[in-house]
């Protein structure tokens, strides 16, 4: 396939833990999970396969550099550690390490709890973040039902249902838009 040579050729472009594509643990959640839905994309989205050692190697990669900064992730306290938790979460999933997804779920049980007010407000008052936050569980969600993953706790639902409605607040429908909230925004 095409694509899995595109992704060779990155591959051997940018070694594991060189280069700007490795510095920013949530760019490398955001990489990893992106890959996990080409791969579903280019198999035709028949089932969730199993993987051929190259990606079993990305998927460790990915994962063993996003463990190495998970602390500073939650320290932050922001949409880092979601993405990272996500990551952490959803390879689990696929590398079928319970000991990963669940060290994933705990870090994204936690850092929802956290980081989304029971009204659905998203700590860092942006819109753009707010939308990054529901794209990204949104795709935790998918491979949670595509691997018949227990549910997240009501909690955890509750506020992401809460973030969704607040969003959705604020959106126009027509233009997708919404207004400049913080300092990301526009």
């Amino acid at each position: 396939f095409a694509f899995d040579k595109i992704s060779e050729d990155w591959c051997k472009r940018n070694p594991v833990n060189s280069f700007p594509n490795w510095s920013c643990g949530q760019e490398i959640s955001i990489r990893l999970l992106h890959a996990f839905e080409a791969w579903y994309i280019f198999n035709n989205s028949k089932k969730v396969t199993l993987l051929n050692n190259s990606k079993k190697e990305f998927v460790k990669d990915h994962i063993k550099r996003i463990s190495l900064t998970r602390i500073y992730a939650e320290a932050q306290c922001n949409n880092h550690w979601i993405s990272e938790a996500s990551a952490l979460f959803v390879g689990g999933l696929w590398l079928r390490d319970k000991r990963l997804e669940r060290l994933g779920r705990i870090s994204l049980e936690k850092s929802i709890d956290k980081l989304i007010l029971s009204d659905g407000t998203f700590s860092q008052y942006s819109l753009t973040y707010h939308r990054l936050l529901i794209d990204t569980i949104v795709q935790v969600e998918i491979w949670r039902k595509r691997f018949n993953a227990n549910n997240f706790s009501n909690s955890f639902r509750e506020k992401f249902i809460n973030a969704i409605i607040w969003f959705s607040c604020f959106i126009d429908e027509e233009s997708g838009d919404g207004p400049n909230l913080g300092g990301n925004d526009g």
